[in-house]
């Protein structure tokens, strides 16, 4: 069983709004006063997107954040706050770059610390009150928000956003599949049975996979990740039947260990970047075969003729072997030796 908690510790300070203590919790509540500027309207020097007492953080590439401050008594370790009865508005993406959209998460980003200064303990808080609306993919700004702070003993630390408490792979009959990079693979009967399974009792309806792909984890904590697995959509030909034979197959698309990122910069062109994976050289995904809730790839029909013929694309490669650490130590490798 392995269970993968993210916490984090916050605290809010109120700056406008209004704030009540009751016992060891704080009720606050907060209106984000945003600027209402426009694209169009800026030089290069001024700032996009802002908002009154915003501090941009480079952590959060510039974006602006709402940073608080707040004392607790020296016998508190932590503190846990829960964002609830959000109210977003519109968010001009033009206002970002792209490598600030692709920091944002489905909810706001929270990250604090506990610190000491002249013998008194403060809990510091840092907002970013962007997200990405997790039903329409559109952006979206935090405009007010309420919430419930709560200190404790515990030197934990949450990020704001829900956690679970047991990993999906707690309980079942899990079988982990590997696989080397981008594309879509097939697992078929022979290869269910080499797995171990026991395809002559297994039902369809019964099957889902599991994995997050294998690109590398942030190396900041504060980074947002996920902390289970998640359930993808696959395609089961045998979908419909009771039982699965000889002939019937399983599809998905699985996320390798690298990852091709899109560069962009005001004084370059954009280009792709190459990140490769230091640690290992498969990604892994977990076979679940006495699940519930199926989850599919949907099937779309199209009733419209074709209006477009693709006959070429853009593609990329790359030569990047890691096979020599000088140090034997850190992330710095080399290739091929030339004499």
């Amino acid at each position: 069983m392995i269970k993968l908690l993210s916490l984090c510790l916050v605290t809010i300070l109120l700056l406008f709004g209004y704030t009540s203590f009751a016992q060891d919790s704080f009720e606050i509540a907060e209106k984000i006063a945003w600027s209402d500027l426009e694209p169009s309207k800026l030089s290069p020097d001024n700032q996009a997107l802002t908002f009154e007492y915003s501090v941009l953080d480079p952590a959060f590439l510039g974006l602006p954040t709402r940073y608080h401050e707040f004392k607790i008594p020296s016998s508190y370790k932590g503190a846990n706050f829960i964002l609830t009865d959000a109210e977003y508005a519109p968010l001009n993406e033009k206002l970002l770059s792209l490598n600030q959209k692709r920091i944002l998460e489905k909810e706001v980003i929270i990250k604090s610390r506990v610190k000491k200064g002249r013998e008194e303990k403060f809990v510091s808080a840092s907002i970013l009150p962007l997200r990405i609306n997790p039903k329409s993919g559109d952006l979206e700004r935090l405009v007010s928000y309420s919430g419930t702070l709560t200190l404790n003993n515990n030197r934990t630390f949450s990020s704001g956003r829900a956690t679970v408490d047991s990993s999906v792979l707690g309980q079942g009959e899990w079988y982990k599949i590997a696989v080397g990079r981008d594309g879509v693979y097939r697992i078929d009967y022979d290869l269910l049975s080499e797995l171990g399974v026991d395809v002559a009792n297994l039902n369809p309806q019964n099957i889902n996979l599991y994995g997050n792909g294998g690109e590398l984890l942030p190396f900041e904590n504060w980074e947002p990740r996920r902390d289970d697995l998640v359930k993808n959509n696959i395609y089961v030909s045998a979908d419909g039947s009771d039982s699965f034979s000889q002939g019937d197959f399983i599809l998905f698309f699985g996320k390798g260990h690298e990852k091709w990122r899109l560069e962009q910069d005001t004084n370059t062109p954009e280009r792709f970047k190459h990140i490769n994976h230091y640690y290992s050289d498969s990604a892994y995904y977990y076979l679940k075969v006495d699940d519930e809730l199926p989850q599919r790839i949907p099937d779309i029909s199209f009733s419209d003729p074709h209006t477009h013929t693709v006959n070429k694309f853009q593609d990329y490669r790359v030569i990047e072997n890691d096979l020599t650490n000088l140090n034997k130590s850190g992330r710095s490798f080399y290739g091929e030796h030339f004499d």
